[in-house]
């Protein structure tokens, strides 16, 4: 009996340590001169540089944008972009659905990981999970756009780089951004 219990609990560590989490890297948010995001991302504490933008095939929907950076020398790239995007300019929560050239009526979510101006891994909505995203405050006077966010995110195979989580839970997400012209 000892030997099945000590089989069991070796089994049982060894399945505990080859279990992968979903890691990834923590970039800097920038300069945050528009706004900012923030989230808890994949458990860790994730921080953007953001902004929102109106569309050009429309004056009533806005993306919101946000950017993560990296610092090499005395040079700064950006690495990463989440996009919450065909967001209408009124207060409400938003379920999202995938991206769709052909729609801009949809709101969606979509982000990518760049290595200097190449686009190297792309994710898109975990159509397993409902994300969404609530607009707390809209302010189109003074120009000012807030609320908060869940968005589940999944790597569109095949992936780049096994450094790169298969998956991007983005939970108490918030946002305050400004819109710009």
């Amino acid at each position: 009996m000892k030997n099945i219990v000590k089989y069991f609990v070796l089994f049982l560590f060894i399945f505990v340590v080859s279990c992968k989490k979903d890691y990834m890297p923590i970039y800097d948010a920038g300069t945050m001169e528009h706004g900012s995001m923030s989230a808890c991302r994949n458990g860790d504490k994730w921080k953007a540089s953001g902004e929102a933008v109106g569309l050009l095939q429309t004056d009533s929907l806005f993306n919101i944008e946000g950017t993560t950076f990296i610092y090499i020398e005395q040079d700064t790239f950006a690495v990463e972009g989440l996009s919450i995007g065909h967001l209408p300019f009124k207060e409400g929560k938003y379920n999202l659905k995938g991206f769709d050239l052909n729609d801009i009526q949809t709101p969606y979510a979509y982000m990518f990981i760049v290595d200097y101006d190449v686009i190297i891994e792309q994710y898109h909505l975990d159509k397993d999970k409902e994300s969404w995203v609530e607009l707390t405050k809209v302010d189109t006077i003074n120009r000012r756009i807030e609320g908060c966010f869940e968005i589940y995110l999944a790597v569109d195979e095949p992936k780049f780089s096994a450094m790169h989580a298969d998956k991007l839970c983005f939970k108490k997400g918030e946002f305050a951004v400004d819109l710009l012209p």
